[in-house]
């Protein structure tokens, strides 16, 4: 089985507000209602924690490393690449660094020509 087909979603919010105030209104024992709502002692006590802090149960980042290059950065790429369609990979990624400043690798310049929608192929 590959991990994603078992890989558990993240709680809904409903589920997270409910644990959170039953926790704070009827019983104050973390034990009791992580196993009354079928979730583990540390996430509600992350979730109470976060409640008391912020007000707020959702969680503060999304899942996952940030992309590299986004927004204004992808539009820049997808015009280097339209000017140097010719340019292997790790043509791009020298261009890439030379331009911006910014070091990536020819992986992420192929994931990013891939999320543009671009199709690479270099002529020799």
């Amino acid at each position: 089985m590959r991990y994603a087909e078992y890989r558990r979603m993240s709680y809904s919010s409903d589920l997270r507000i409910r644990a959170v105030e039953h926790y704070l209104n009827v019983h104050r024992n973390y034990k009791e209602v992580a196993k009354l709502f079928h979730i583990g002692i540390a996430t509600l006590h992350d979730w109470v924690k976060r409640f008391r802090s912020s007000g707020n149960v959702e969680s503060n980042r999304p899942p996952g490393r940030s992309r590299l290059l986004s927004g204004p950065e992808q539009d820049e790429l997808y015009q280097m690449v339209l000017c140097n369609a010719d340019c292997r990979l790790e043509d791009l990624s020298e261009k890439w660094r030379e331009k911006s400043g910014k070091q990536v690798s020819s992986f992420t310049i192929s994931r990013t020509i891939r999320r543009l929608r671009l199709s690479y192929k270099k002529n020799i």
